[in-house]
């Protein structure tokens, strides 16, 4: 795949638990929140991305076959002005009483409560794509 200037290229995964709560993470000296995942090493695939990522930024153990391919997203990066993120989009489905922890270069962790979006700074990716994405999920569910 041809990489473009001013692009990263991400893995991420829209992580929901058993409450139907989304997880979302802050990273060291940042304000936005954003989903779990990261750039795609040049070798690697999005899955293989994503399981890497998971795994050193919330602890988190997952299969390639836990994560559901959604779609591929593009927006403006959250903390780097003047670039933008492509972004290969997954779900997840914890299973209860998973424990996820702030690790590496991850500052805070914050579960969404459905139906109550707290007044915080998010990345555009999850303004403009995650937060319908999950309120869809919730009323397919209902």
């Amino acid at each position: 795949m041809e990489r473009k200037p001013n692009y990263f290229y991400l893995s991420a995964a829209m992580i929901i638990d058993s409450d139907d709560r989304l997880l979302l993470v802050r990273k060291r000296n940042t304000a936005k929140f954003m989903l779990p995942g990261g750039k795609i090493d040049q070798g690697e695939n999005a899955i293989e991305a994503l399981v890497r990522e998971l795994q050193e930024e919330i602890d988190l153990n997952i299969q390639e076959s836990d994560a559901t391919f959604i779609q591929e997203y593009e927006a403006a990066a959250a903390n780097e002005p003047d670039y933008r993120i492509q972004s290969q989009l997954f779900h997840v489905i914890l299973p209860a009483n998973t424990i996820i922890e702030p690790q590496a270069e991850i500052e805070e962790i914050i579960w969404l409560e459905p139906n109550h979006i707290p007044a915080l700074q998010f990345a555009p990716l999850v303004e403009e794509k995650i937060l319908p994405l999950w309120q869809d999920f919730l009323d397919k569910k209902r």
